[in-house]
């Protein structure tokens, strides 16, 4: 169940990478931030942005961890937008015009497993690149949360106590019309919330972006049922530390 849960997170991060606090940017050049904080018993990831074009890529085979007991490397994601725009004339001797862009971004998905710290290498061509991943005790991000029809209407914080992934009970198989509202810890903000109502054929996904970091979040959720999930990302404020906070719908 545990590794299952791993790989449920880590297809969620992929959704959410723009919203990492550890952004590698990239234009003319790379860059690769030295030192990078996260949380133990916690997903996280290393996400580099904008790298142009299919060729500059993260060798997968290159990615190493000095220390897999205090940061393992779980999967390598990576994300294509293309954009594409072209002009017709419609009269005699017009000029018509075309347009079209690609943006890579990839992300080193990570597992947490105790404090300590370690260096995650890579290499994008013939370069080669070390950031240092500082983990600090788990703490719980969130303060409450609630969702109609589950837990009584009352808040589920505590389910994310030790850890950052749960299971949460439904009161029914499919509940509609529900209104989902997280409040942060002290200390920390939300950057983006996901649910889905189900997994399989033709799940519903509802989401809530903030221009900026968030204090609240409340999610009109039209239908949601066993087996779908929530996944909160989180930032904390004063170290630029990322979380994200995974609730399995059961």
């Amino acid at each position: 169940m545990k590794k299952l849960t791993r790989k449920l997170i880590v297809s969620m991060l992929s959704a959410a990478m723009a919203f990492s606090a550890m952004t590698i940017s990239a234009s003319a050049a790379v860059n690769v931030p030295k030192n990078v904080t996260v949380y133990a018993n916690s997903s996280s990831n290393i996400s580099i942005q904008g790298l142009g074009t299919a060729k500059n890529q993260i060798t997968k085979s290159s990615i190493k961890s000095s220390n897999t007991n205090v940061a393992q490397p779980t999967a390598l994601t990576t994300n294509v937008s293309t954009y594409s725009y072209k002009s017709e004339p419609l009269t005699k001797g017009g000029r018509g015009y075309s347009d079209s862009s690609s943006s890579n971004s990839q992300s080193i998905e990570l597992w947490t497993n105790k404090t300590g710290t370690a260096n995650v290498s890579f290499k994008i061509g013939n370069k080669s690149y070390t950031t240092k991943v500082t983990v600090l005790k788990y703490v719980n991000p969130i303060k409450t949360i609630t969702l109609t029809g589950a837990n009584g209407g009352k808040s589920f914080a505590g389910l994310t106590k030790q850890g950052s992934s749960a299971s949460l009970t439904l009161s029914k198989k499919t509940l509609t019309k529900s209104w989902l509202t997280v409040v942060p810890a002290s200390g920390w903000k939300i950057m983006n919330v996901s649910v889905s109502s189900s997994r399989g054929s033709g799940p519903q996904y509802y989401s809530f972006n903030s221009n900026k970091p968030a204090s609240k979040a409340v999610l009109g959720v039209g239908s949601v049922q066993k087996g779908g999930y929530i996944n909160i990302s989180l930032l904390n404020t004063k170290n630029n530390a990322s979380m994200y906070i995974y609730y399995d719908l059961a």
